[in-house]
């Protein structure tokens, strides 16, 4: 197989070749990011035009809630680490798969359920800026 260009990598080299820079025009606490949006947005249309379905696979996590004492009392944080997690990559047009893996945290302090989400976010993003070396400005 070595040398062989797969389905699954022509497709990928052509969103490469579409796929424009994503700016970091998202405001958080006095710091600016691509949020995940802007990564959806960016690249649904390209993998739908060059058929590409992406998935996970073999995540392994793990949470944990801290607990600790405020200004205005006790307070959870829950953190959610993304270990591993296998991201599929997979031609619509002859089922080759490439496989990228990931790893990414978040953390919550509402006490809600945003941790888990954030985690995969986070992992899924930089398997996507690390893939296809996206550019923060034209």
């Amino acid at each position: 197989m070595e040398g062989v260009m797969t389905e699954i990598l022509k497709s990928l080299h052509a969103v490469n070749e579409e796929l424009g820079s994503i700016a970091k025009n998202q405001q958080g606490h006095n710091y600016k990011f691509r949020g995940i949006d802007q990564v959806f947005n960016a690249l649904a249309p390209l993998f739908k035009k060059h058929g590409v379905l992406v998935s996970r696979r073999n995540l392994e996590s793990e949470r944990i809630i801290r607990s600790v004492v405020g200004k205005y009392g006790p307070k959870d944080y829950i953190e959610t680490f993304i270990k591993k997690c296998d991201y599929v990559f997979t031609s619509t047009k002859d089922g080759s798969e490439f496989i990228s893996q990931g790893f990414g945290e978040g953390q919550d302090s509402s006490g809600g359920d945003k941790s888990a989400s954030m985690a995969t976010s986070n992992s899924y993003k930089y398997v996507i800026f690390e893939m296809f070396s996206i550019a923060t400005e034209e």
